[in-house]
This record gives structure tokens, C-alpha cells and sequence, in this order.
């Protein structure tokens, strides 16, 4: 699946970039929200490769140039952007109802992110297991493939903590990293979720593993998943749009 997000939105972000660079318009947004898709894709390809049965060989060292691309477009886009000064009076969060609704979501995300962590790495809390046995049989410890438990250790030690930034940026007002945050936490968000989401029902996925297709578990999957997919992209744009709250 991985595969096939780099063959489309990615290669749609590269050819944005080259278009903004050649008619000198700017390209700051889209790069920034590239980097987030190619840090949380490159993490889970190298972490995976280096857990997996065959561990690091000749071929996967030739991976490595690729973590170091993201990181560099990074530092120089710290020089592409000015600080912005934020006037005004802020309103408090109680006088944002949609900031109470996306805060809500963190939260949400947050234990979600801690849940699927913790099943990832195996727990005998039974609601849990249910939970994998029932909703996400992908994240068991039968798929000899370590990707779907690495990306879930990184929704859980590279994402939560942008969600909790991001709650501290909603409850003190005027922190002008905020659009810069949820934009790259946007990015990573729809690379992780669009791959997480396509090979839970990708054919070459073992059938056991696939999401079970009675009704309950189709409707908890994609109540789970579809906003941890979306809602950070709305809330990026909020943030990009209301720069004053």
C-alpha cells in the first residue's frame, strides 16, 4: 500500500512542488506537508525492514539516503517562512466550539494511539484482544510482516506527541507553530491511515488477517479509522485559516 500512496499523492506533491518552483510561487504548505507522508512512510519502511525476518541486508542499506531527505527539506524550510505577529484579543477555548470539537478528537486520537500500541506489541487485557480479534485481526501477532505493529508504535511515540501539542496550542492561544504542526501532522496522519486502512482489505493480505465483514466490525473499523484520517486535515486547515486563535 505504501506503494501505491507514493505512485499517487505523492508523486502529485512532487509535481505541485516542481510547478511552484518554476513559476516562483510558493511551495512552503505543500513541503511541509510532504515531509509529514515521507517521515512516517520512511520510519515505518526502515524500522520494519531492521525487525524483519531478514533484518538488514546489502539491498535495504540503499533505503538509508532516503531518511535523510526528509529531515533536510526541514531545515531549509525553517528560512522559507516568516514568523507571523499575532494581534488581537483570543478568545477563550470555551467561545471555540469547533476547537472543542477537535480537541476532543486529540483525545480521542491519543487513546486510540496508546490502544493500538499496546495490542501491537501483544496484552492480555481481554477488551483489548477483542478489539483485535474482532475489529483490526491486522495488528495480530500471526502477520509475520512487522508493518502494520511498527506503524502503530509510531501513531503511538511520534503522533500522540503531536497530539498533545497540539492540545496545548488549542488550550493557550497565539502559538504561531501551530499551522506548521498540524499540517505536517496531517500529512503524516493520511500516509499512515491510507496505507493502514488499504492493507486491512488488500487482497494479498492473509484472509484472516482482513477486516471481518459482518456489520459491527465494518462500522467500529471505519468509525476508528476514517477520522483519524480526515479530521487532521481539517484541523490543519483551520489552523492555516484562523492564524488569530
Amino acid at each position: 500500500m505504501t506503494t501505491y500512496w507514493h505512485g499517487t499523492a505523492m508523486y502529485a506533491m512532487h509535481l505541485m512542488m516542481i510547478a511552484a518552483l518554476t513559476w516562483d510561487n510558493d511551495f512552503y504548505e505543500v513541503a511541509l506537508y510532504w515531509c509529514g507522508a515521507a517521515v512516517n512512510s520512511t520510519t515505518v519502511l526502515l524500522l520494519s525492514i531492521a525487525t524483519g525476518k531478514l533484518g538488514v541486508t546489502a539491498g535495504s542499506i540503499f533505503y538509508l539516503p532516503f531518511a535523510l531527505i526528509a529531515p533536510s527539506v526541514l531545515y531549509c524550510l525553517r528560512y522559507q517562512k516568516s514568523v507571523p505577529v499575532i494581534v488581537g484579543p483570543r478568545k477563550p477555548l470555551l467561545k471555540r466550539p469547533a476547537d472543542l470539537l477537535f480537541l476532543a478528537y486529540l483525545a480521542f486520537a491519543s487513546v486510540v494511539a496508546v490502544v493500538r500500541g499496546v495490542a501491537a506489541e501483544g496484552t492480555h487485557i481481554w477488551w483489548v484482544g477483542q478489539y483485535i480479534d474482532f475489529v483490526e485481526p491486522y495488528l495480530q501477532q500471526k502477520d509475520p510482516a512487522p508493518f502494520p505493529r511498527v506503524q502503530m508504535l509510531i501513531y503511538l511515540f511520534h503522533h500522540m506527541p503531536l497530539y498533545l501539542l497540539c492540545m496545548y496550542g488549542l488550550l493557550v492561544p497565539g502559538c504561531h507553530w501551530m499551522p506548521d504542526v498540524t499540517l505536517f501532522l496531517a500529512g503524516a496522519a493520511l500516509q499512515g491511515q491510507v496505507t493502514h486502512i488499504g492493507a486491512s482489505f488488500h487482497p494479498r493480505t492473509p484472509y484472516v488477517l482482513r477486516v471481518p465483514q459482518d456489520l459491527s466490525s465494518c462500522l467500529t473499523f471505519w468509525s476508528v479509522n476514517i477520522p483519524l484520517a480526515l479530521i487532521p486535515q481539517f484541523f490543519a486547515f483551520r489552523c492555516e485559516k484562523r492564524r488569530s486563535l
